[in-house]
């Protein structure tokens, strides 16, 4: 144990020492000094996406299904890419003489689709229809869905990781996500944490390395073990917000407009063509799951809201000449095709990717 006693020795004393010397060298050399009396708060503005290069098979939890109607539980793959894009698993082709197309999908949970086998979400399978009906070209589907991302963190993924990519096409889905935060909090900078615009970061070296050592460890038992110790079953993102005013649709109607408007200036400034998409949904009284999972005093208002921020992205795309496709019209509003409020089962994601197929084979026919 003496060369563990020694060696404390040696750092008491060494290390007030260089301490010392390089406080001197800060008066002796003023150039060479920091001169940073406090480095404040280190902020971001965060990038709200899948990491590249994620790998996982999930499977809903028994909590999640209890709010689902025809929802398979099973494994689930989930891929990125270098660039946090979900892989579609279709197989790579030559392109060999062919002129490329890029087609980008930006949105929430929706246009992740992550309930749906890898090859059956409706990218993947739009991918594989565009070039077997099209031999002169080759087609390249991104799924850039996030849950719980919104118009405004769609704008942000725009600018930082499509635009050098030079799609041809960008594909938009917001609604939910949108509507759930304006009304809560009245903007899109006043958010929980982790949907915040600008975060603050808190993760320190040793918070990191914490969650590192759990991810190696004990990444199956960790649930349980947080449940025996009296940890919230579900988190709720909004809970300071709760039983607070409820922003009307009129003051937070010009932020989402706002936030589109954004989001087509900026494709139309890199010669990138915007594509707008209403959201599918079974936002309605008589389904019955809907009335399970959704109910309260404010429920009427909010499916009026949720119905009229689908017809406002109509308007907007014919004030500025930009092509939409009507989704919450041309998907029925049933469990075959969602298996809960607003997310695709299997059958609704093969629809969806027939009637991509539809449009823009005629798209590029014109």
């Amino acid at each position: 144990m003496s060369w563990i006693k020694n060696s404390l020795i040696v750092l008491i004393v060494i290390l007030p020492l260089i301490k010392i010397c390089d406080y001197a060298i800060g008066i002796l050399l003023k150039e060479q000094a920091f001169g940073i009396k406090d480095r404040g708060i280190k902020r971001s503005i965060n990038l709200k996406e899948t990491n590249p290069n994620y790998f996982a098979n999930l499977v809903p939890t028994e909590e999640y299904l209890k709010n689902t109607d025809s929802l398979v539980r099973q494994e689930y793959t989930v891929r990125t890419d270098e660039n946090g894009f979900i892989k579609n698993g279709n197989t790579e082709i030559n392109q060999k003489n062919k002129k490329s197309k890029k087609i980008y999908f930006l949105g929430g949970s929706t246009t992740e689709t992550l309930f749906v086998p890898e090859r059956e979400r409706f990218p993947s399978i739009l991918e594989r229809k565009l070039n077997k009906f099209d031999a002169q070209n080759i087609y390249q589907i991104y799924n850039g869905g996030v849950s719980a991302n919104h118009a405004m963190h769609s704008v942000f993924t725009l600018l930082s990781k499509v635009i050098d990519k030079q799609p041809d096409y960008v594909v938009l889905m917001h609604n939910n996500n949108d509507l759930g935060l304006l009304r809560l909090t009245g903007s899109y900078w006043s958010a929980p944490t982790e949907r915040a615009i600008v975060q603050i970061d808190y993760n320190n070296f040793w918070y990191l390395a914490k969650r590192q050592i759990k991810d190696m460890v004990i990444p199956n038992s960790y649930p349980l073990i947080k449940k025996l110790l009296g940890g919230k079953k579900h988190k709720d993102d909004f809970e300071k917000y709760r039983n607070k005013k409820i922003y009307d649709i009129n003051e937070i109607k010009p932020q989402y407009i706002s936030a589109i408007k954004t989001f087509i200036y900026i494709c139309r400034s890199w010669n990138i063509e915007p594509i707008l998409m209403t959201q599918f949904n079974r936002y309605n009284l008589d389904d019955g799951l809907f009335e399970k999972t959704f109910n309260g005093p404010g429920v009427k208002k909010y499916l009026e809201n949720y119905h009229h921020i689908n017809e406002l992205i109509k308007k907007i795309a014919i004030e500025h000449n930009v092509d939409v496709i009507d989704l919450a019209a041309l998907v029925p509003s049933t469990k075959q095709y969602m298996y809960d409020r607003i997310h695709l089962n299997e059958t609704g994601s093969k629809l969806v990717a027939e009637l991509l197929k539809d449009f823009f084979l005629e798209k590029f026919q014109n």
